[in-house]
């Protein structure tokens, strides 16, 4: 039994360790935070979705990562979407604040852009 719980603990601490990096920060519009906004991370190299959160009363998101090179793409009903690219997580923590726009504000003629991950 304890050596079941202990080898538990020791496989949950080193899933923790594969993760050490955190991104994470708040989506704003101007100042104000937008809550159940859409993040997705994505791996830079193979676009490869890794995962998704939607951001908390706060605007705030956070994802836990192993370090590397990242993209993050926003979704929101009534605003832009948005990519961040070049998201490097090398040794410490990342913060990245993100301005959404509103739709209304967007000329949609100028702006060509897909949908998905490529």
């Amino acid at each position: 039994m304890y050596k079941r719980l202990f080898l538990f603990f020791v496989l949950i601490s080193g899933n923790q360790l594969l993760y050490a990096e955190v991104i994470s920060g708040t989506v704003l519009d101007e100042s104000e935070p937008i809550p159940m906004a859409e993040v997705m991370l994505v791996n830079s190299n193979n676009n490869v979705l890794i995962n998704n959160v939607v951001t908390n009363t706060n605007g705030g998101y956070r994802f836990l990562v192993k370090p590397g090179i990242y993209k993050l793409r926003l979704f929101k009903n009534d605003y832009a979407s948005k990519w961040v690219e070049n998201v490097s997580v090398i040794g410490k923590d990342v913060v990245v604040d993100i301005k959404l726009i509103p739709q209304a504000f967007v000329d949609e003629s100028s702006t060509a852009s897909s949908d998905d991950c490529e």
